[in-house]
């Protein structure tokens, strides 16, 4: 289930995004701008490298459990729903081998 944004075919949508002038452009600026102030942030953070070695052991950690956040997220909600409410993941699924 993905979220729509629009009911319009996938290459409508994307004949007109590359006729959208403003939107061409608005991006291009934002990613230019990304680049343009990635050195300053990376100035301002100090320790980049360490920075990116920490953000790689967390992302290692929740990948490696993102099962049990996953558990706890739903018996939280299944705690805190109403009688007949909705439930938001469904109990045994897995996905893959």
């Amino acid at each position: 289930m993905g979220i729509s944004t629009s009911d319009k075919p996938y290459m409508t949508r994307v004949e007109e995004a590359e006729a959208d002038k403003f939107m061409r452009a608005a991006v291009a600026k934002a990613q230019d701008a990304q680049f343009v102030k990635r050195p300053a942030a990376r100035r301002e953070m100090g320790h980049w490298n360490e920075w990116r070695d920490l953000a790689e052991q967390i992302r290692q950690h929740v990948i490696k459990y993102l099962p049990d956040y996953l558990e706890e997220f739903s018996n939280n909600v299944e705690r805190r729903r109403t009688p007949g409410g909705p439930r938001f993941l469904r109990p045994n699924r897995r996905r893959g081998p």
